[in-house]
């Protein structure tokens, strides 16, 4: 995993989306996705949600078809 995508604290980030929104974009800046990852991923979040609610805390793992992207 590249230092540049992980994020430990990110501010001003409002639902789903925009987080979805922000990782992609970083994922796209280091070249290992293209730019269609990020609109592919929302949609198919919006149809097919990842999400998991467990007692204390969530989890996804948000993903898209593999054309999306370059390499992992």
């Amino acid at each position: 995993m590249q230092e540049e995508v992980v994020c430990l604290q990110v501010d001003n980030i409002k639902n789903a989306e925009q987080a979805l929104a922000y990782l992609g974009n970083q994922l796209v800046a280091t070249g290992a996705v293209k730019d269609s990852y990020v609109k592919a991923v929302i949609d198919r979040e919006a149809i097919f949600p990842t999400g998991l609610q467990f007692e204390d805390y969530g989890v996804a793992i948000p993903h898209t078809d593999s054309e999306h992207v370059n390499h992992t």
